[in-house]
């Protein structure tokens, strides 16, 4: 959930730290969000997901199975 509008971005990184997709940079309204990953192109295994903006970095696990 995001209180106000945002300048952010949402990225994906491989466990290197190697960004492998960016899933949005720019404002986000407030409210709830959606975004899609298509990881057809990786391998299966864990990835993260940084999503940043000026006030905070947040980041989450994520699985990818094939």
């Amino acid at each position: 959930f995001v209180p106000s509008e945002i300048n952010m971005e949402i990225s994906v990184y491989n466990l290197m730290g190697q960004k492998v997709k960016t899933l949005h940079s720019g404002f986000i309204k407030s409210g709830y969000n959606n975004f899609v990953w298509n990881g057809h192109n990786l391998s299966s295994g864990i990835y993260i997901l940084r999503a940043s903006s000026s006030n905070f970095v947040t980041t989450q696990k994520l699985t990818l199975i094939k």
